[in-house]
């Protein structure tokens, strides 16, 4: 083996002992949780890829009706349920349509689409209160006004789905997205509104996952 080879595997073996020393800061995420980074999709023309403190690496900015698409696995039919991580500078640019391609959305915002669902801050979410008027970032999953308070998406079956964003309100930024097969599971308060990341164990069935801001900060 080549020394450049050595020397990238033992890279590899180093990042990933150094992520998993964080276990005090571990999350306890429900099984095969899927969380993808809003920037590392393909983008329609108009999405802006930005720099914004407290994301977990980049964030995008989507004019209305601009989408972003991901192609993700998803292993089980059945509820999932969708959270995102937002920033909302103030309450004319605080929301986001999500969907799934070829899954049932509950329930569905049909402005944006037959397949989307409607998320966006109102009064009492950690971002829309007296104490803190927006300008955080903070996961939200729907809208207590309009039941279900968790949007979620009926998988007909496991396999191969189109995730994507469409932008609703410009100047609204989505650093991330998570889906669930859990109800009860709530992004915003087992993240403390930091973003999420998933290590795989050894055991493909095995997840750990950390906050990008307390490793950040633990430096």
């Amino acid at each position: 083996m080549q020394n450049n080879q050595i020397l990238f595997i033992t890279s590899i073996i180093f990042l990933c002992v150094t992520l998993l020393s964080f276990e005090a800061f571990a999350i306890d995420l429900p099984k095969d949780t899927i969380v993808v980074e809003a920037e590392d999709g393909k983008m329609d023309n108009g999405v802006k890829v930005v720099d914004k403190k407290g994301a977990s690496g980049k964030a995008i900015d989507s004019p209305k009706e601009a989408m972003t698409t991901h192609e993700i696995s998803i292993p089980s039919s059945g509820k999932w349920y969708v959270w995102i991580r937002l920033y909302c500078p103030d309450g004319s640019a605080d929301s986001y349509w999500v969907g799934i391609t070829g899954a049932t959305p509950n329930p569905n915002d049909i402005n944006g689409g037959p397949e989307a669902v409607k998320i966006y801050s109102e009064a009492g979410d950690s971002v829309n209160t007296a104490a803190q008027p927006f300008e955080i970032w903070y996961w939200d999953s729907g809208v207590n006004s309009e039941p279900p308070a968790r949007r979620f998406f009926d998988v007909k079956s496991p396999g191969k789905y189109k995730f994507w964003s469409k932008g609703r309100e410009s100047g609204t930024l989505l650093d991330q997205m998570l889906l669930t097969m859990d109800e009860n599971f709530n992004a915003e308060k087992a993240s403390k509104g930091e973003p999420i990341m998933i290590l795989r164990a050894v055991s493909h069935n095995d997840k750990l996952s950390v906050t990008w801001g307390k490793i950040r900060n633990s430096d």
